[in-house]
């Protein structure tokens, strides 16, 4: 499912109610995830007042890679998945075109791991963790040493903790839109 919504004449109805409830029944037993645009403050507190609660914010952002000074390293690694924590659409089942690896930057600057795949665009990263330690601009740096300092970065979903986040707004990339990652026990 892509998403569910009440047309306008049926709102105020509790029509929302009766349809999550329908739902939450049907998926006794289970995890029910969903996500959420975070501007939408209406969808949010509906899905709070049926006891969902917030697990991750996911990015969609672009920017620009660093000047290409930073050598890299790639070593491709298989990965295993969380299938609570990854946006069903980064799920290796719908993108299988996607190469994860490790980084590893010179003279023991820190590593980090990306899920990506290449497009006309650029890089489209699903998955991108900083290990510990690791400065982002360094990162940047090492991107554009492996793929070329023209290339840009497109975070499309992807889960990041604040800090990383503004790290990347503060490196000149721009936010599209954010979404909470939500999950109840049923």
């Amino acid at each position: 499912m892509r998403g569910i919504g009440v047309a306008p004449e049926f709102r105020g109805k509790k029509v929302a109610d009766l349809l999550m409830d329908d739902m939450l029944q049907k998926a006794s037993g289970t995890q029910f995830k969903l996500e959420v645009i975070t501007a939408n403050e209406r969808a949010v507190h509906f899905y709070q007042k049926h006891q969902f609660d917030i697990i991750n914010e996911l990015y969609f952002l672009d920017g620009p890679l660093g000047e290409a000074s930073e050598i890299v390293i790639e070593q491709p690694e298989m990965e295993a998945e969380n299938d609570l924590l990854t946006p069903w659409q980064n799920q290796p089942r719908f993108k299988k075109e996607e190469t994860v690896s490790r980084f590893i930057l010179e003279e023991g600057k820190g590593s980090f791991h990306l899920r990506y795949a290449l497009s006309d665009r650029g890089i489209e990263v699903s998955k991108f963790e900083l290990r510990e330690g690791t400065i982002l601009q360094d990162a940047l740096a090492g991107l554009g040493f492996a793929f070329g300092a023209e290339k840009k970065l497109f975070l499309n979903n992807c889960a990041l903790d604040k800090p990383l986040a503004d790290a990347f707004l503060e490196a000149g990339f721009l936010k599209w839109i954010s979404q909470w990652q939500m999950v109840r026990n049923v």
